[in-house]
């Protein structure tokens, strides 16, 4: 809480002190989304976290406990907490239906995550099998939680960090405190294995929630592909259009793509590490890979695909790259037609039976193919023709729609390159290690 609420609360009398902490105690369970949310929240499980405060500035980088280790936290007669068996077909199935019911969620937008989408950061190279978490309440599945040790580089050094994912609560025990059980069984998994090696507990993990403290903050950019779809389906607002035909005509894009971009192959794979590792140097934060984890990413899942532009005469000499994921969303919207219906029309005493035109409105479904933009390399590239050529990938591969967050060093001109700003953001945090803030554009981790 900032000093200028704690002020105002000490001149309050007794009376209104208590019922002011009533209030502010029960939004303990609200979401804060931005920090104007949060300063008013009271934080009482981050509070005793090893994380930055929520008016804290930090001045130098550093881990803040060195000897930092989390215990297994107890839990209520009934719970148990069972490591994911990531190798066993029905598991996998049963988390994936879970994920998707209880994962972020958008009443209209559901995103429709796969089993690739699960093993893609479930089984990272060199993972350890624990750290996928389950939480059962009488042999029932109320929650996940997911982590892996990965490298990150800040600010130039490199550190062991464990990346945290998939946190999933059961609807009906939201309110019961078990999201800070879940963070603290993995936390302990987690520093388990760094004190193992006798790294520093660092953990890292992503939300669109403002919690204490973030190091960085990105916001979503969208590149209409399919406008049409995109305005019916309800993603695009009507009312924020003010020249319908004008901004059709503006998001349209060929599908024609130039010869110069091609599917990466294997042989490729060096080359693209090469460039990788060469265009991330940009960058303060950004994930660090071996070539056996950057090959697995990059080029193994079915989920991702990297692309690269080649010269015009020499197909084997890469200029560029581009790589994304896909993620679709389902989408319930209603539609409303004009039909005919027989009504009694008429003045007083002289109805009649007539057919009228009505509005009548039809619950329709749909899935918008989404695009997500992981990486990109523009060593030779404009930024103009870098978004110009995906968008006229995206189309000719079926995509309604390209989201990005406002990250890498372009990410201030994406409205210049016909991309929308989004309603909604990330927020990058660290556990146990102070960071000072960073602008979006210092980062080229994008979280999955």
């Amino acid at each position: 809480m900032n000093s200028d609420l704690l002020e105002k609360i000490k001149d309050m009398s007794k009376n209104e002190q208590k019922k002011y902490m009533n209030v502010v105690n029960k939004m303990e369970n609200i979401p804060a989304y931005n920090y104007n949310e949060a300063v008013l929240k009271p934080y009482n499980y981050w509070k005793q976290q090893p994380v930055t405060n929520i008016n804290e500035t930090v001045i130098l980088n550093s881990v803040i406990k060195k000897d930092f280790l989390k215990e297994s936290p107890k839990l209520p007669e009934g719970y148990v907490f069972n490591t994911f068996d990531k190798n066993n077909n029905d598991e996998m199935n049963m988390l994936l239906e879970f994920i998707n019911t209880y994962y972020i969620g958008n009443p209209s937008f559901d995103m429709k995550y796969t089993v690739d989408h699960l093993k893609l950061f479930l089984n990272f190279p060199d993972n350890k099998p624990d750290l996928a978490v389950k939480l059962y309440h009488e042999d029932k599945l109320i929650g996940f939680i997911s982590g892996s040790l990965k490298t990150f580089v800040m600010n130039e050094e490199d550190n062991k960090v464990g990346e945290v994912n998939f946190l999933a609560i059961h609807k009906d025990y939201r309110q019961k405190g078990f999201a800070p059980l879940l963070i603290d069984e993995i936390t302990h998994r987690i520093t388990k294995h760094l004190q193992n090696d006798n790294l520093p507990s660092i953990g890292f993990y992503a939300t669109d929630m403002f919690l204490p403290k973030p190091f960085a903050s990105a916001k979503y950019y969208h590149r209409p592909l399919n406008f049409e779809k995109l305005l019916k389906c309800g993603f695009i607002n009507k009312k924020d259009i003010k020249n319908l035909e004008g901004s059709q005509k503006f998001y349209d894009v060929s599908d024609i793509v130039s010869e110069k971009l091609r599917k990466a192959e294997e042989r490729d794979l060096e080359a693209l590490y090469e460039l990788y590792n060469e265009e991330v140097k940009k960058y303060t934060f950004y994930e660090k890979y071996t070539l056996d984890q950057f090959k697995y990413f990059f080029f193994d899942s079915p989920i991702v695909e990297t692309y690269v532009f080649v010269d015009e005469e020499d197909d084997e000499l890469i200029e560029d790259f581009v790589t994304f994921y896909k993620l679709n969303a389902d989408t319930t919207y209603i539609e409303i037609e004009k039909k005919r219906k027989k009504e009694m029309c008429g003045p007083k005493g002289a109805k009649k039976m007539r057919n009228k035109l009505v509005d009548v409105e039809t619950m329709k479904s749909d899935t918008i193919n989404v695009l997500y933009l992981y990486f990109y390399s523009r060593s030779n590239l404009t930024r103009t023709d870098l978004f110009a050529e995906l968008s006229r990938l995206g189309k000719s591969l079926n995509y309604d729609l390209i989201n990005s967050l406002n990250i890498f060093e372009s990410g201030l001109e994406l409205e210049n390159n016909k991309f929308m700003e989004g309603t909604n953001g990330l927020n990058y945090y660290f556990y146990n290690y102070k960071h000072k803030y960073i602008k979006s554009t210092q980062i080229a981790k994008m979280c999955l």
